[in-house]
């Protein structure tokens, strides 16, 4: 699969003023929003927040701050509310490489287009039941 970024506006869920606009790198590895900890402080307080164990890829261990509830828009393609994952990056090039996890992609109702690397709008719901 190619890389594919987007424009995305996080927000804080209770506080509109407190917001970060930023390009995120799609990965459908990732678990949910994943921002850097040099941020944490730009979208203020959180009443739901939970320090975590996050494993890498290549099997480290590393401590994240799970936080809720933001607010998430990718422009043209839509809004969602949930989750963001605060955690230590690296930025060798002096910009950091946030990432928009499988999670934020089921609350913004889109999915990952592998053929022409893009995102796209689902055009409703997934809502499957079993017949009693």
């Amino acid at each position: 699969m190619g890389r594919i970024e987007v424009l995305l506006d996080v927000q804080n869920g209770l506080d509109p003023t407190k917001r970060i606009a930023c390009t995120a790198v799609v990965d459908t590895g990732a678990y949910c929003l994943t921002l850097p900890m040099a941020w944490r402080a730009r979208l203020g307080a959180f009443p739901h927040v939970e320090d975590v164990d996050l494993e890498l890829a290549d099997r480290r261990v590393v401590r994240g701050e799970l936080c809720s509830p933001v607010r998430l828009e990718v422009p043209g393609l839509g809004i969602g509310h949930g989750l963001v994952l605060f955690t230590e990056m690296e930025a060798p090039d002096g910009r950091y490489e946030p990432l928009l996890g499988y999670l934020a992609l089921e609350e913004l109702r889109v999915a990952v287009d592998l053929v022409q690397h893009r995102l796209v709008k689902l055009p409703y719901l997934d809502l499957k039941t079993v017949a009693a």
